[in-house]
């Protein structure tokens, strides 16, 4: 059974003795990948290259972006403890592994022979706010690439996954984990329809 663990640190910082105390919270995602004795679908082994992000994601700080006018700022006292395409990147490599499709699921490059490499880009990974509510979106795009030509032998398109309404950011922020596995049963789907695997 997969087990998903999303850390909050939260950092009080006291700017002279009589300013208030400034909060800054901190979340990170982490998946533990489960030991697993099922056979994998195919024999083939894949490579994870590092993901990409559009520009706006290239910091720490959590985006916010306005549902009204899709303006979007950035969080003074809210941060992710890596950048999103970062965390992306590693549990999309372990989610991977736990659907059991490849023999190995590798960070590329790698020294082990692989037949597939996967190409990723983060283009969303914020916070949506209104007046009534908080949602958490990410958004994603994969490639599956032939490891010794580079051929792109299939893309998902952009996928878009949103949580729930929700009634402060805080809570909004640790549901992208949930938005995360959400997505990725999407993009893995995909991915097995195409190489024809159940």
């Amino acid at each position: 059974m997969k087990k998903t663990i999303l850390f909050t640190c939260t950092i009080v910082i006291l700017l002279g003795s009589c300013s208030s105390p400034v909060t800054l919270e901190h979340y990170s995602l982490e998946f533990l990948e489960p030991s697993s004795s099922v056979k994998s679908s195919t024999d083939d082994s894949i490579g994870i290259e590092g993901f990409s992000s559009v520009k706006a994601l290239e910091r720490n700080e959590v985006v916010l972006r306005s549902k009204q006018t899709n303006q979007i700022s950035f969080s003074s006292d809210n941060f992710w403890w890596a950048l999103p395409k970062n965390m992306v990147d590693e549990t999309f490599q372990n989610y991977l592994e736990t659907q059991n499709i490849f023999r190995y699921v590798l960070h590329y490059p790698a020294l082990q022979k692989i037949k597939y490499l996967i190409q990723g880009k983060v283009h969303r990974f914020e916070i949506e706010q209104s007046a009534e509510e908080w949602q958490a979106v990410i958004a994603v795009q994969i490639y599956l690439v032939d490891a010794n030509t580079l051929q792109i032998l299939w893309r998902s398109g952009i996928i878009e996954s949103k949580t729930s309404s929700l009634t402060n950011m805080n809570d909004a922020a640790k549901s992208m984990e949930k938005n995360l596995v959400k997505l990725y049963r999407v993009l893995i789907k995909d991915l097995k329809n195409f190489l024809k695997v159940s």
